[in-house]
This record gives structure tokens, sequence and C-alpha cells, in this order.
């Protein structure tokens, strides 16, 4: 007894590698599968790259766009209290509202995110730190602790931290060939370095 719906929008198609997906070509792709090799945030930023009514191309390399950008949000949010409420940033939320622009409302995140490392005052950078997450909620993405997001599942963080130690000691005793090979010896493992003034980050 009660209305079902009063709005129906045409979504545009999803294909994969630039063919249509289907059974018989044997590139039909469910969200469990999906999940069993990606991120579920990954994945739902990619659906939410292309605007609804638009053709969207599933490919490798859009999957490690996504994960990119995901990355460079999470890089912003390193250091910020988490646990703040704010609400949606209002531009994010305007794109929103003109005929659900997800493309548009993800350029200004990337907007908010660049004020955000340009931002010297502690007290803004974390304000604009808590709304970037309040709007990555909205859209289901930005939900992990950003060291969580950035570390992955690695099960050697320890073994991490005392390469890193032992680089800073390197340093320090002015072995710089010594922390070279340590810095390489990460990077071959997929470990990215920041020296940071509180530290070095991975």
């Amino acid at each position: 007894d009660h209305t079902f719906a009063k709005l129906w929008m045409h979504n545009g198609l999803i294909t994969v590698n630039g063919e249509k997906m289907a059974k018989s070509l044997g590139n039909f792709l469910t969200v469990k599968d999906a999940l069993q090799r990606y991120p579920g945030e990954v994945i739902r930023f990619v659906l939410l790259s292309a605007h609804y009514r638009q053709a969207l191309d599933w490919t490798e390399g859009l999957i490690e766009q996504a994960t990119s950008s995901l990355n460079r949000l999470y890089m912003a949010l390193r250091g910020a209290p988490l646990d703040r409420a704010a609400d949606p940033d209002k531009d994010v939320m305007a794109a929103l509202e003109d005929d659900l622009n997800t493309p548009l409302a993800f350029s200004k995140l990337f907007e908010l995110c660049t004020k955000i490392n340009k931002e010297k005052n502690l007290e803004k950078k974390q304000k604009m730190q808590a709304t970037l997450v309040a709007s990555g909620h909205f859209l289901g993405i930005l939900m992990k602790n950003p060291d969580q997001w950035l570390h992955g599942e690695t099960s050697s963080s320890d073994q991490i931290e005392e390469l890193i130690q032992a680089r800073e000691k390197a340093r320090k005793d002015h072995d710089f060939e010594k922390a070279d090979k340590i810095r390489d010896q990460l990077i071959e493992q997929g470990i990215i370095l920041e020296d940071t003034p509180s530290g070095t980050l991975w």
C-alpha cells in the first residue's frame, strides 16, 4: 500500500576492457568475485568515478588509478584525530545534489586534500581532515585508519620498523651508503619511506 518509487533513473553500462560484460565472453565479474581481488573501497571508488548515466569501462588501469587516488586521500589524513565529528564538505554535497555528480564530488575531495597538504596551522588542518573523513564516509570511502590502509595487510610491521630504525642510526652515523641500501631494500618490498620532522613514515 505504498508508492514504490517516484523517480526512475537509467544508468550507463559497465564494460570490461572495452567489451560488453557477458558470461559467454568469460569477462563476467560479480561483486563477490571482485572483493576476492580488491578492497571494497577501491571497487566503490571505481564505480563512483563515472557519472551514473555514463558507461564505465572496468580495466586494471582503472583499478590502479582508484587505488592510487585513495592512497593520496589517506596520506592527507595521517595524524588526524579521526574521532572528531564533522559535517561533509559543502562543495562535495553540492556536487552530489547536482544529479548525483560523483566525479565532481571526487574532484572536490581532492581540492580539500590539496588544501590539507598545504595547511601549516595544525588546528585548521585537523578541522579540514575531519571534514574530508566525513565527506569520504558519505561516499562510502575513507572508512579505515590511514595507517591501516597505507600499510596494507603486511605481517612484517615489526621487521619494517627495525629496518627504519637501522636506517635512522646509519644516517646519524653519516653512513649514507648503508641508509640508502636499507631504503632500496624496503622499496623492493613495496615499502615507500617519507622522512618528516616527526620521524619516518612508511
